[in-house]
């Protein structure tokens, strides 16, 4: 149990020793669907409780705007429930991307111990009391300056409170959503935006550590494929953020006009900024898989230079003949040869595939697909997914 702990990047904290007391945690001590479905019930019935209570003893009916508001809904419901229940994935993930490194002898010797420490302080990070302790602080001050800003503005009119002499009056649920939901959401978004940040470092102190990488791997990456699993380890991340996002998009768009061709550029450049930073720690392995295949292209350039020339001299020497050449084994030494050569030409340099690039892009652009749906009819809609899929 305790090296369970310790080998995990997701596992650990304050918040997470807190679910672990209240019994919400299963027997692998991550959090489930039902911790999930707990957490998002109460960040968002207390507010929309709030809003049915006010609203029938006061007789006044604004409250019940928070119904009406898609992003309260996304933020409160959707994106907590994700941001909770995609925790046991990326715990997965992330922890066979780090077993790999060991059961694939990538680290030998020496630096089996530079390895260990390089995850003992990933470790400690995610799990930081003082980090934990600086974003529930951010996410409990936070949404003062969110909600009133919003309010003044006019953006959020009738569903979280009303200007009112130079300041923001809040409805009961504007309250809540004040000191609860809004800080519940926020505290669960900067955890995991600590996460990105601390395993992107881990990813750049990997990247440095001497690995026994092989130009002849079937994989075309030197073995380093299973780095590619690493991106989807935020899918549950960019959902919650997408599906935040795209409800903003839909109550702004319901407010006032916006072209077609302008929102399908700002979902293409979420969708293209997402995979930037998502894959991007990747880069930190491109020095040295970039070496690795410059000097294969060199070694065994050279060595497919002198074979050919020798086999050229052979075959078309005075003394060859068709007998000696079909008796020979020159034919499928150079066709091996030719093949590794060719391997290594088409060696990638970032351990990223298709599969990795089209799982991120549909965690941070399916809830998009909403906000497309209120700009262009069904059919259209579902050719144009169509044809960038094919």
């Amino acid at each position: 149990d305790d090296e369970r702990r310790r080998l995990s990047l997701i596992i650990g904290g304050p918040f997470h020793g807190l679910l672990q007391r209240l019994r919400l945690l299963g027997p692998d001590r991550l959090p489930g669907f039902r911790a999930a479905a707990i957490l998002a019930a109460i960040s968002w019935l207390l507010p929309a409780s709030l809003a049915v209570i006010q609203a029938v003893l006061t007789g006044d009916r604004q409250p019940l705007g928070f119904f009406s508001d898609p992003s309260a809904t996304a933020r409160f419901a959707v994106a907590v429930f994700a941001l909770v229940f995609a925790e046991r994935k990326a715990d997965a993930r992330i922890t066979l991307v780090i077993d790999s490194f060991r059961t694939m002898r990538l680290v030998t010797g020496a630096d089996v111990a530079r390895l260990t420490d390089v995850l003992a302080t990933a470790d400690r990070r995610t799990s930081s009391r003082i980090a934990e302790g600086v974003m529930l602080a951010v996410a409990l001050i936070l949404p003062a300056f969110i909600v009133g800003f919003t309010v003044n503005l006019d953006l959020a009119a009738a569903r979280e409170g009303r200007p009112q002499g130079g300041g923001v009056v809040l409805y009961w649920a504007g309250q809540g959503a004040r000191w609860i939901s809004a800080p519940l959401f926020q505290f669960l978004l900067l955890r995991w935006l600590w996460r990105f940040a601390a395993l992107t470092w881990l990813m750049f102190q990997l990247s440095r550590i001497p690995l026994q990488l092989s130009v002849l791997h079937p994989d075309r990456t030197g073995g380093l494929s299973f780095l590619a699993l690493y991106p989807t380890v935020f899918n549950g991340l960019l959902f919650a953020v997408g599906s935040a996002l795209a409800a903003s998009f839909i109550r702004d768009l319901g407010a006032e006009s916006i072209a077609v061709d302008t929102v399908q550029f700002a979902v293409a450049a979420w969708i293209g900024f997402v995979l930037v930073l998502v894959i991007g720690p990747l880069a930190a392995f491109v020095p040295c898989l970039s070496a690795l295949k410059s000097n294969a292209i060199v070694r065994y350039g050279q060595l497919a230079t002198e074979f050919h020339q020798a086999l050229e001299r052979k075959w078309l020497g005075s003394g060859a003949t068709a007998d000696n050449l079909l008796a020979s084994n020159d034919a499928s030494t150079a066709a091996d040869l030719n093949a590794i050569v060719a391997s290594i030409w088409d060696m990638r340099v970032i351990p990223v595939d298709r599969s990795t690039v089209v799982s991120v892009a549909l965690a941070a652009g399916v809830p998009m697909l909403a906000v497309l749906a209120t700009q262009m009819p069904l059919e259209e809609l579902a050719r144009s997914l169509v044809s960038a899929v094919l």
